[in-house]
């Protein structure tokens, strides 16, 4: 009986791999959709070439040919401190990325409040094995992608791996565990958990939108209405999980091409996932590209979960407007995290029209 499963887990991985259309894994069918940068490259030969035709490496005072990620530190002067590049080899995309100083694991406190003598670990980027001043090169592959829905020719997607790490959204209002208020951003005013304005919802119809898909692929990417109320920020099985079912801090539903799923998505057992939030659910574990480690994500070192990530849901606290909901490593989606945080990853969602 192992062997048979063992046989038929390596055949569907093959499929899903070679065949461009949706195949079924696992009782769920994946497909190839879009590219983003992945894996490290490894290759001297290649890192040496790309490297060359990278030119100059960039500076605060000259980023030359490199664009800025402009990610933001409390108390920093200058937020060009990190930089990426794309360029092609043989037919082939890849990224660059280069920093001169490590991406704080919170955006909310100056770097002198992390390290040995402060509060947190300052970054997770030396932990996921990578230097200053180090130039790094990640080849942009197809991204992989679950398919949750099939509806009237229409496709809802969410991504196999997690992709990046990025903040929710930059509070300036809070320090610490200080409560949050609203204040200007996103062309209006409200808290940094309000969805609607935040940071990662620009980035993603933004910055990931632009680098993942090419104009053919943006012409399937349908516009989606995504459910941002009180009742989409509390477990499918359970309307009133949370302080009877308000939520002051959710906030009108959106139109997006790309998103995160919210915490009723991510415990609706018809996509596939464990109802039970605080379950430990296999469906809601994601592995963290190695592209996402150069960003700052925090991935886990247990054996049992290794390479395993958080992942950010849409979904704000109901309690307060600082904090947002989040998939652990193993798969509980129960807790919160700190918007401000950059260290949880990015597993994006979309829907698409069915070739």
């Amino acid at each position: 009986m192992k062997k048979k499963s063992v046989f038929l887990i390596l055949i569907c991985l093959l499929l899903t791999m070679t065949l461009p259309t949706f195949v079924a894994c696992k009782g769920h069918e994946t497909m190839s959709f879009g590219s983003y940068p992945q894996a490290q490259v490894t290759d001297g030969a290649l890192i040496a070439r790309l490297n060359a035709a990278a030119g100059a490496l960039p500076t605060a005072a000259d980023s030359h040919a490199w664009t800025s990620y402009g990610y933001y530190y409390e108390g920093s002067t200058s937020p060009d401190y990190m930089w990426y590049v794309d360029l092609e080899d043989g037919g082939e995309r890849y990224r660059g990325v280069y920093f001169t100083q490590y991406r704080l694991g919170n955006t909310d406190m100056a770097r002198a409040e992390y390290g040995d003598d402060g509060w947190f670990d300052d970054s997770y980027q030396d932990n996921n094995g990578y230097d200053l001043s180090t130039v790094y090169w990640f080849k942009f592959e197809p991204v992989k992608w679950v398919v949750l829905e099939e509806t009237d020719g229409e496709l809802l997607l969410l991504s196999e791996r997690i992709l990046d790490s990025q903040q929710f959204c930059h509070d300036p209002t809070t320090s610490g565990d200080v409560p949050a208020t609203p204040f200007p951003h996103g062309g209006r005013t409200g808290y940094s958990g309000n969805y609607a304005l935040s940071d990662i919802r620009a980035w993603l119809n933004g910055a990931f939108y632009v680098s993942a898909f090419t104009e053919e692929e943006k012409a399937k990417i349908l516009l989606t209405t995504v459910d941002n109320s009180a009742r989409s920020t509390n477990p499918n099985k359970d309307p009133e999980d949370r302080n009877n079912g308000v939520n002051e801090n959710a906030c009108e539903d959106t139109e997006d091409y790309v998103f995160l799923l919210s915490v009723r998505e991510a415990t609706n057992k018809e996509y596939g996932f464990s109802a039970n939030r605080l379950a430990a659910d296999t469906a809601r574990r994601k592995q963290a590209t190695d592209y996402a480690g150069s960003q700052g994500i925090l991935r886990s070192v247990e054996s049992k979960y290794k390479g395993n990530g958080y992942w950010t849901l849409r979904s704000p606290d109901y309690s307060d407007g600082n904090y947002a909901a989040v998939v652990f490593d193993d798969g509980d989606a129960e807790a919160m995290i700190r918007v401000s945080d950059t260290y949880s990853g990015v597993v994006p969602a979309l829907r698409i029209k069915k070739a």
